[in-house]
């Protein structure tokens, strides 16, 4: 079995050999059409050049449906990523809501001392007044 690295690689290579196998047919095309257009009244052997050469055109198209089925490849990878990132985010609320509630302890730990500094003045008071009484 080959590697994947070695597959991509090779995959590369062929694709960039067409590429500029079409390119260079591409250019020939676009000669012949205009020798086309400057003599209508050549032979036939050049009209059939052109339909020759419009071969590669729909070669390049199957590499350019390849190409989209790459990115809708990737695509599909990066919804996967993007799914990730909600499943992390989700964490990060849960995450939050632990210290939202961790907090409201908090809050009601604060609430019960601030319920005892009450009854800590209330007691004082109380002991004012008790030594208040107790000096007259």
């Amino acid at each position: 079995m080959y590697s994947r690295l070695y597959i991509k690689s090779y995959t590369e290579d062929i694709v960039r050999s067409i590429i500029h196998k079409t390119l260079h047919r591409d250019t020939l095309y676009a000669r012949l059409y205009k020798y086309i257009k400057r003599y209508p009244k050549k032979t036939l052997c050049d009209r059939d050049n052109l339909k020759r050469h419009t071969r590669p055109t729909m070669f390049s198209t199957k590499y350019i449906q390849l190409y989209t089925r790459a990115t809708m490849f990737s695509t599909k990878y990066m919804q996967l990523y993007t799914r990730a990132t909600i499943f992390s985010t989700k964490y990060i609320q849960l995450y939050t809501r632990a210290t939202m509630f961790s907090t409201k302890y908090i809050q009601l730990y604060t609430r019960a001392t601030m319920f005892n500094r009450k009854y800590i003045k209330r007691y004082t008071r109380a002991t004012m007044f008790s030594t208040k009484y107790i000096k007259r």
